[in-house]
């Protein structure tokens, strides 16, 4: 088992780095978002800890899982904006999620947030695939 494991590994590893950097990534979101989980409106705390963690994800993802080293005023205003654009997408899909669950029909905030945290993951990294693919075939 373990050697099929290392070999999946191995043939996948931006994808492993991926996984590993979108798990830090929803740390910082939620350790940013968890001292204000019952605050009102949560959308306002939810929004703050999304400026934090799509920062980080960024700085990480850039270099360690897209393998994007050009950190030229250009390609990375490019890739920046492209990038939060692609958050920016998220996040409101997030946010509207948040929104309807929590304050609307009254579900456990932290529930919501780890439902929807899966499907943000599976939405970023196919939209940063793209950022990062685009920018690296750019030179």
């Amino acid at each position: 088992m373990s050697a099929k494991l290392v070999c999946f590994a191995k043939k996948h590893w931006n994808m492993v780095l991926y996984v590993l950097f979108g798990i830090l990534t929803t740390l910082v979101n939620w350790l940013i978002f968890l001292p204000f989980r019952n605050s009102e409106p949560v959308t306002l705390y939810n929004g703050l800890a999304w400026v934090v963690s799509v920062f980080f994800a960024f700085i990480t993802n850039k270099p360690f899982v897209f393998k994007s080293y050009d950190w030229s005023a250009k390609v990375v205003l490019r890739e920046a904006f492209n990038f939060y654009c692609c958050r920016l997408t998220s996040f409101l899909l997030e946010s509207a999620a948040m929104v309807f669950f929590v304050d609307m029909m009254a579900y456990n905030a932290i529930a919501v947030k780890a439902i929807v945290s899966v499907a943000v993951i599976i939405i970023n990294y196919v939209g940063s695939v793209l950022i990062f693919k685009h920018s690296t075939t750019q030179k």
